[in-house]
């Protein structure tokens, strides 16, 4: 049985980035406690030169140095460059998550977010 569901964000929304493609770290979220999270990942339209491109991954640290993934990296978009979303469940299995987005292309520009909610471990 789960316990309390409590907000959690690792992207605003909606935050934008632009200019650089490149990897973009959220800050590690302290997950003790938790047994598993729900998140809602947004992604519009990507644009830029040299066929832009973008997917997410999340990964998950026992001592914020050592990073392993919590599963393949994932574009919320299977239709090509269009608006869309995508439900993530995480099972918890370690103390810090953290979600990156990976900017690929010329010049990208994106806007996005990432938000849900935590599952308390029930006692």
């Amino acid at each position: 049985m789960q316990g309390e569901h409590v907000p959690i964000v690792f992207f605003p929304r909606f935050s934008t980035f632009a200019g650089a493609a490149g990897k973009y770290y959220t800050q590690p979220v302290d997950m003790l406690g938790f047994e598993t999270a729900s998140i809602t990942v947004f992604r519009g339209m990507i644009t830029g030169g040299g066929g832009p491109t973008v997917a997410f991954e999340f990964e998950q640290s026992t001592d914020l140095i050592e990073w392993e993934s919590m599963g393949p990296p994932f574009d919320p978009s299977s239709a090509g460059n269009v608006p869309a979303t995508q439900q993530v469940g995480l099972p918890i299995a370690r103390r810090y998550v953290r979600l990156y987005v990976v900017l690929g292309g010329a010049d990208p520009v994106i806007t996005l977010f990432a938000i849900g909610w935590a599952a308390r471990t029930e006692q």
